[in-house]
């Protein structure tokens, strides 16, 4: 049945009514949500707010299909022409694919670029490819020696192409040392050493330049830090980097830099590794640093024959239809997300086993009488969203429940967050609201643990 010039304006504006609709019930769920999880009162404001905004949308709207046909047409024609900027702007917002394949693949990419101009160079392909952040049909672990076996660290001797500014866009490689961080040559014959540092792309100084890292900044003070820090890890890798390269270097201090963003979230993705979650026993290792040759020649075979296959057939910046008809894009920007901050809350589970964890760590550094220290890392402040209370709330719960697990522990603890905080502006620490850290953010933290170190010499 053809659409009359007198329906069509009725079918543009319940078509408009449709939107400000689905926002509300998302609004009016993610407020039964904070119900159940007894979210503070603050928290329901905003929700209440913008729910209230879109139920008179609604109803402007039904009730402009009862205007006569000379304004509804009018009206239509407005909210066409805003509908059509809106979709503008979704396409021109675009943003970073979110999806880790096709971030890898542009680093592929970006690595035989770089690679065409002078010394061979290598996307960086961290464990996460292998635990959680693998297609179906890709392996969870590598063949070395005729053994199942997850590498912990990159490429040795290598450049790798690592990570995008997030400032300028532009691609950093960085060097590795002898088993595969981001270290200068040289550091670990001279064992033992006085300082190392696990965690996560925050401790290896992702997007930074090589000098200006977190560990960079300490080797000021302490020449022989060895950063340990591999991007993607959390709690599990982190140990089992312990269990594989720490006892090599003997330190005096071992900094576990806890990621305040991710680290229960990664920790929840890797217990399902079976590989990894050994571990977890008294004792295992791989033996990784005697056998970084053959694992080299591993990673190059992973590369070649499962990740550069499927990433160069994908196109650039690929983006779902769905994403842009649901205006996920600009919506993301404005902070109209209704996600229950609730739903990753670690569960008692999650907190008993990152005890567990932090338990198996403390015990391996003290065979050789070393310290392990508790570094807590913070996270940038998220774009404002409806939510944005409750994150809030649940965001300091968790902090305060880990912090309070270590104490029992008895892990000494350097809380990095209380020096961001007294800055007079803690948001400039970061690239952006949710990026890494830049220079000075870096710096900061070092800062920080410097000054929790005992005995740290003083200039």
């Amino acid at each position: 049945m053809a659409v009359t010039r007198e329906g069509l304006p009725k079918l543009v504006l319940a078509g408009a009514a449709a939107a400000p609709a689905l926002l509300l019930l998302r609004a009016v769920l993610l407020g039964r949500d904070l119900w159940r999880h007894h979210a503070p009162a603050g928290a329901f404001v905003p929700v209440v707010a913008y729910a209230a905004l879109c139920a008179l949308a609604v109803s402007f709207l039904l009730f402009a299909l009862r205007l006569r046909a000379g304004r509804r047409a009018e009206l239509a024609l407005a909210v066409a022409s805003a509908a059509a900027v809106d979709y503008a702007a979704e396409l021109a917002v675009g943003g970073r694919p979110e999806v880790v394949g096709e971030r890898l693949g542009d680093r592929l990419r970006a690595a035989d670029a770089i690679g065409r101009q002078g010394a061979p160079a290598y996307p960086t392909m961290e464990p996460v490819r292998l635990i959680w952040a693998r297609s179906p049909d890709a392996p969870s672990s590598l063949t070395v020696d005729g053994v199942p076996t997850l590498p912990l660290a990159g490429r040795a001797r290598s450049r790798l192409v690592a990570c995008q500014d997030e400032v300028t866009g532009g691609w950093r490689a960085y060097d590795t040392d002898e088993p595969g961080f981001l270290n200068p040559p040289g550091l670990w014959p001279r064992a033992p050493v006085a300082l190392a540092a696990v965690g996560d792309s925050f401790t290896a100084g992702s997007c930074v330049p090589a000098e200006s890292s977190m560990v960079a900044d300490l080797r000021g003070l302490y020449p022989d830090a060895v950063n340990l820090g591999v991007a993607g890890s959390g709690p599990l890798v982190m140990l089992a980097v312990v269990r594989e390269y720490v006892p090599a270097l003997r330190p005096r201090e071992v900094l576990w830099c806890h990621f305040a963003g991710n680290d229960f979230l990664d920790l929840r993705r890797e217990e399902g590794h079976a590989l990894l979650r050994r571990y977890l026993e008294d004792g295992f290792r791989q033996g990784l640093l005697d056998r970084q040759d053959a694992i080299d020649r591993a990673l190059d075979e992973y590369l070649d024959r499962y990740l550069r296959p499927d990433l160069m057939r994908r196109p650039v910046g690929r983006r779902r239809v769905a994403d842009v008809v649901a205006l996920r894009g600009l919506r993301s920007r404005l902070g109209l997300v209704f996600g229950d901050p609730y739903a990753l809350r670690p569960t008692d589970e999650d907190y008993a086993l990152f005890g567990a964890v932090l338990g198996r760590a403390r015990k391996t550094v003290g065979t050789w009488g070393g310290t392990l220290r508790f570094v807590y890392l913070p996270a940038g402040t998220p774009r404002w969203q409806v939510a944005r209370a409750a994150e809030a709330a649940v965001t300091a719960e968790v902090r305060a429940r880990a912090l309070s697990l270590v104490r029992t522990l008895g892990i000494p603890t350097i809380d990095v967050q209380a020096a961001f905080e007294a800055q007079p502006d803690a948001a400039a620490l970061f690239a952006c609201p949710e990026c890494h850290y830049n220079v000075a953010g870096y710096r900061v933290a070092a800062d920080a643990i410097l000054a929790g170190l005992p005995g740290t010499p003083r200039p």
